[in-house]
């Protein structure tokens, strides 16, 4: 396989990774600011498939009513709420738990007329039967429930729907409100655009927090697997056959402690030494295993930046983290 195929493929692994990450903040955050998020997806739609549904809440009547897991439904909740409705719930120690909801969609239309193959209302305009648009009824599971509530829903929170979409780059939140700004549009609450400032503010930031913290948490991996490096001194981390390191007895893992009597304590140090004494020969001090080796090398004039004058891979050693 191509290694710029793999390339490729790792950089969108990764950046997929951090676009998760980012979105999943802005849903933790939202959740703790009460502010209702309707999806969380993993990947970017259309749609391959939902994993579940989130328990829910609604105020009904002045009670909490909760919505149970994976109570799927085919309409918008915020779109019924205020309308006639009946629920059939469970009483579950203090809590009442929705099992069958039916909602009225249509309550202040007069039942039309069927007048031969037509149907219509009291101005006698032609309108469609009733039946196909009076109500609507959900019920969760089998069971049927042992209370029967009648009224209007006036505050929803609905279980957040989690899903898997097709394009598997990343992930996205779909906050309740988000893409409502007509100007007529009612706020309701749990709605992102409902929400205080600072509310707001707080899941605009998590995302970055969060990458913030991806970064660091990383960082933190890395150090604990190869150690803290040592930016004071100069490791050997190759040697080039036939270089002039390798006549000197270079190996690789060699710590480059002196120059000429002067101390190596960076990269740029040992660089700046090489370009002052080119084509000259050079008394170098390396550390092996604990133990000082004193050598002579002359880096050389005629190699190239690529090759090196000396012909080493510098680096820097790692400390075992704390």
């Amino acid at each position: 396989m191509s290694t710029n195929l793999i390339a490729g493929l790792v950089f969108v692994a990764v950046f997929g990774v951090v676009i998760f990450v980012h979105e999943l903040g802005h849903f933790v955050v939202g959740r703790l600011m009460k502010i209702q998020v309707d999806e969380f997806g993993i990947g970017i739609p259309p749609r391959l498939w939902r994993f579940w549904t989130g328990k829910g809440l609604m105020i009904f009547n002045g009670q909490r009513v909760e919505i149970p897991k994976n109570f799927n439904v085919s309409f918008n909740w915020r779109d019924v709420m205020n309308l006639p409705t009946k629920l059939t719930v469970n009483r579950v120690e203090d809590r009442l738990v929705l099992q069958t909801i039916e909602i009225s969609l249509d309550e202040e239309s007069p039942t039309p007329k069927k007048l031969d193959d037509i149907y219509v209302d009291k101005d006698g305009k032609a309108v469609a039967p009733a039946s196909q648009k009076v109500t609507k009824r959900i019920t969760h599971g089998k069971t049927p429930g042992e209370l029967e509530l009648y009224g209007g829903i006036t505050e929803i929170y609905p279980g957040t729907e989690f899903t898997l979409n097709w394009l598997p780059f990343g992930g996205f939140n779909r906050f309740a409100g988000e893409d409502n700004l007509e100007e007529d549009y009612k706020m309701r609450p749990g709605d992102l655009n409902a929400a205080s400032p600072w509310a707001r503010l707080a899941v605009l930031l998590a995302g970055a927090t969060m990458n913030l913290i991806l970064g660091v948490f990383v960082y933190q991996l890395i150090f604990s697997q190869i150690g803290i490096p040592n930016l004071n001194q100069v490791q050997i981390y190759d040697v080039t056959p036939g270089s002039p390191a390798e006549a000197a007895g270079f190996q690789t893992n060699d710590i480059l402690l002196e120059m000429n009597g002067e101390t190596i304590t960076s990269d740029l140090q040992m660089r700046t030494l090489t370009r002052e004494n080119l084509d000259k020969e050079v008394e170098i001090t390396l550390l092996r295993d604990g133990e000082e080796i004193y050598t002579t090398a002359m880096p050389l004039s005629s190699r190239s930046p690529e090759e090196g004058a000396f012909g080493f891979l510098p680096g820097y050693p790692y400390n075992e983290s704390p």
